[in-house]
């Protein structure tokens, strides 16, 4: 298709930064959740302080450090996250001893009992939480509340009220500004592998609608808006074939088939992806059945997947990342 000289479009930029969020590195498991704690508790605190006002105008917010140096008959208010403390929740130690074909603990469907413990904590200490105000089977761990009470001899908080932040309003990220920014395009479950021709066929108009081949100039305007494609996952394979016992040898027969499948299949993503990335940045996530490991987090494609792509990307953690510039 020729284009006019006047009405040559430029694909607009982003700076892509790779944060190494999921890449595998030395795991520690002592600290397991209290950072997602921390940090929703600090993204409720305010508003449940206000929530906490509102509802107990004549009682103080102090820290659970701070309840030490009160009197121990003052009625304050305290802000944190809640333990539930549950004596029957499965642990490693029994999955240990069925490994070492101990007595098996018998299987449950509910987990909780009257013997649950109920904890407040924060980023320092933790209480715990007694009274007969307090319904222990409605909450779960995790959840952020205000606590009216007082302290008690032993340690412990005796609970009067409740009170929780609710859902809080969010801002939208919206603006004037948004108009001029560039759009990203994302794609999934392409399954390449059974794919048909029609299919095929399709993935040739997209190919060609994104590097500009195609369209009238307003839509090749549209198209130079996209700065990024997100490709997310289950790309080369959409599903997996299963089979029982009976077909277990027909399995083992077919697995040089089903590998052929896969390795066709890539050489089809490499011959779809080739043109795109040379014109536009591409992430390539990999789903749950594409030829990558299956551990969570996946990691990204070997390299030797995409030769034909190989050079246009900068392997990351569990993606691919394709860097490029286009013009149409």
């Amino acid at each position: 298709m020729e284009v006019d000289s006047a009405s040559v479009c430029s694909r607009k930029s982003f700076k892509f930064e790779d944060f190494k969020k999921f890449e595998n590195s030395p795991r520690h498991f002592t600290h397991q959740y209290s950072g997602i704690y921390n940090a929703r508790l600090q993204a409720l605190r305010n508003r449940l302080v206000e929530n906490a006002k509102i509802k107990w105008a004549d009682s103080k917010v102090i820290t659970l450090s701070e309840l030490s140096e009160r009197d121990e008959s003052s009625t304050c208010i305290i802000i944190g996250t809640l333990y539930k403390h549950q004596e029957l929740k499965p642990s490693i130690l029994q999955e240990f001893s069925k490994e070492l074909q101990l007595v098996a603990q018998p299987s449950r469907t509910n987990y909780a009992s009257f013997k649950d413990i109920l904890y407040l904590e924060d980023e320092t200490l933790r209480v715990k939480l007694i009274g007969n105000d307090i319904n222990i089977q409605d909450v779960v761990t995790g959840i952020v509340c205000a606590v009216l009470g007082h302290e008690l001899e032993n340690g412990a908080f005796a609970v009067v009220d409740w009170c929780f932040p609710g859902c809080c309003p969010k801002l939208s990220i919206l603006d004037q500004s948004m108009k001029d920014r560039g759009k990203i395009l994302i794609i999934s479950g392409l399954d390449l592998a059974n794919a048909c021709n029609s299919q095929l066929l399709s993935l040739n108009l997209l190919s060609e609608w994104i590097t500009g081949m195609i369209g009238c100039e307003e839509i090749q305007k549209e198209v130079s808006s996209i700065v990024c494609i997100i490709i997310a996952g289950n790309s080369v394979r959409g599903s997996v074939e299963t089979y029982d016992r009976k077909n277990y040898f027909k399995t083992k027969a077919h697995d040089e088939v089903i590998f052929q499948e896969a390795a066709n299949a890539a050489h089809k993503l490499d011959n779809f992806l080739n043109p795109i990335a040379q014109c536009c940045p591409i992430i390539l996530m990999p789903g749950e059945f594409d030829p990558t490991c299956h551990v969570l987090p996946q990691q990204a494609f070997h390299p030797c997947i995409l030769p034909q792509c190989s050079s246009w990307i900068q392997w990351s953690t569990y993606y691919g990342y394709y860097e490029s510039c286009w013009s149409c």
